[in-house]
């Protein structure tokens, strides 16, 4: 997908000249390392003379600016791919107190979850040692469930979703904020 038809999306999108594109898979990157997601960063901009960012920079650049280490991370992904993003993140710097995932490996399926069943993830796996949760996937409707999660929890809560849109916008020089989606969008 990155190689073919990611990049033709990338050249098309181009076109328009928009400030900043977005790479919107999380498991990609985890998938094939922290070098590999700078290199697509910097072939999309390459590509496209736009800034670019992906779901997992997006993740750290917010759990950043919201001075986090300690996460508990929760996805609807497989085992398999669950374990790679343990590693994905603690290659990062970050140290994971708590997880939990769904087990879902069909692509279509990983929107699939409603509120409720996001909502049971992400108790299932919080930990109260963690300074945030975050949620990954950009398939899900995880934003739906931050600002309800964060209220809970009295931590920030990061999704692949809040987190790039949040990413996107600050790159673009748009530092508007954005109620109802948890604090990294409504303060930062």
């Amino acid at each position: 997908m990155d190689r073919s038809d990611g990049m033709l999306a990338v050249r098309q999108i181009a076109t328009c000249r928009p400030a900043v594109i977005a790479y919107c898979c999380t498991a990609s990157s985890i998938v094939q390392g922290q070098a590999y997601d700078e290199h697509l960063r910097e072939e999309i901009e390459r590509e496209s003379g736009a800034k670019a960012t992906t779901a997992t920079h997006s993740i750290l650049t917010a759990l950043a600016a919201l001075d986090v280490r300690r996460v508990s991370i929760v996805s609807p992904y497989t085992d398999e791919i669950d374990a790679m993003e343990h590693r994905f993140f603690e290659n990062s710097g970050l140290q994971i107190e708590g997880s939990a995932n769904l087990g879902i490996s069909d692509t279509f399926g990983l929107a699939a979850p409603d509120e409720a069943t996001l909502l049971d993830l992400a108790r299932r796996g919080w930990s109260a040692k963690a300074d945030a949760l975050v949620m990954t996937c950009l398939n899900t409707r995880s934003h739906l469930v931050a600002e309800v999660l964060e209220e809970e929890l009295g931590r920030p809560v990061v999704t692949s979703t809040t987190a790039t849109l949040w990413h996107s916008l600050r790159l673009a020089g748009v530092d508007e904020s954005i109620a109802g989606a948890g604090r990294l969008l409504s303060v930062h």
